[in-house]
């Protein structure tokens, strides 16, 4: 037995499917009776198109190709979109972005299920229009690609999974983070749920450094005095009542570092527990890209150590007068932890 309903869904490339189980139908009798109605006499139903696609706000008009007059139409879901009938022209508006159906009747109980795809945006914009990458001592490292523009829901993959692998940040959906793992050079697809796409070029490299050559730009371009172990740009910066030391014995302050040793860090007195030093046995004269040996502390607000004296390799990297940019990076374990600070 033939049904008067026809579901037929629209592709197009990389064009996001939807389920009929995943379409919100709050009139299930009107969708019963739209899959079991009999065949009537007459002109079938024919709206033209299993596809009505149109931007938040936007209207669009799609005559009725073929039927028996006295037409309606009902939008399954009225958050998404909106529909009007005048004739045989039929006018959906999109409200919100979303997948829902619009069914259409004509006098002799005929209908037809026609999809509605409510999106954002005809475009697909990034930050980056290709990614390099530099591993410090060829540990992995990790760049962050924005999504400017584009309709959620990002799909993302990596034509080298050995090179790169590629996730949508959990904390921000439009966030893509690369994270590179060996040398080389591949492709990154990222795609939203209208089916927009692009591809990015991405060149891996191994440095000898710690820190890349873009890391070190942006860490000279600040000019806040702050402490920071990376990559967290929130992580000590300066706030509340905050001592600063250069060359200072700060062994007279419960548990920030060895009494005797000269440390240069932060000690955050409003707190009372936390501290970001890095320490030398002896005064260091700060010399631009001199590297120094010497000890990292840093202490959380448990009064526990994450790093107790271990040692780690100090550079300044820029200096205007006494004040001085210097970097800090200490090996553990497979881990290369960083940080930096700025300070008089």
């Amino acid at each position: 037995m033939k049904k008067i309903l026809y579901i037929m869904f629209f592709s197009t490339i990389g064009l996001v499917s939807c389920e009929k189980d995943e379409i919100t139908r709050p009139d299930s009798s009107l969708w019963d009776k739209a899959e079991t109605t009999e065949p009537s006499e007459g002109s079938n139903l024919n709206v033209g198109t299993d596809l009505f696609q149109m931007k938040i706000d936007e209207t669009k008009s799609f005559n009725v190709a073929e039927g028996n007059g006295e037409y309606n139409v009902t939008i399954l879901d009225t958050d998404i979109a909106e529909a009007t009938v005048e004739g045989d022209v039929i006018k959906v508006t999109g409200k919100k972005q979303g997948v829902t159906e619009a069914v259409v009747s004509d006098k002799n109980q005929n209908y037809k299920s026609v999809k509605v795809d409510v999106y954002l945006t005809d475009n697909l914009i990034i930050d980056l229009t290709e990614v390099n990458i530099e591993l410090p001592f060829g540990k992995p490292a990790v760049k962050i690609i924005n999504v400017t523009e584009g309709n959620g829901d990002y799909v993302v993959s990596s034509a080298n999974e050995e090179i790169v692998t590629v996730s949508v940040d959990e904390s921000d959906p439009n966030r893509i983070n690369v994270n590179a793992t060996a040398e080389g050079e591949t492709e990154i697809t990222i795609t939203d749920s209208h089916g927009l796409s692009t591809n990015v070029m991405v060149k891996v490299t191994i440095n000898n450094s710690a820190f890349s050559a873009d890391e070190l730009e942006t860490i000279m371009s600040k000019t806040e005095v702050q402490y920071v172990l990376w990559p967290d740009e929130d992580f000590y910066k300066k706030s509340g009542v905050m001592l600063t030391a250069k060359n200072e014995d700060l062994g007279s302050f419960p548990g920030i570092g060895d009494k005797g040793l000269k440390q240069t860090g932060v000690y955050l007195r409003g707190t009372g527990k936390t501290a970001l030093t890095v320490a030398f046995e002896s005064d260091i004269d700060y010399t631009l890209d001199k590297e120094e040996s010497g000890y990292l502390y840093e202490r959380d607000n448990s009064w526990s150590y994450e790093y107790n004296k271990v040692p780690c390799t100090f550079k300044v990297i820029k200096k205007e007068g006494s004040k001085c940019w210097a970097v800090f990076y200490a090996q553990v374990g497979e881990e290369i932890v960083k940080g930096y600070m700025i300070f008089n």
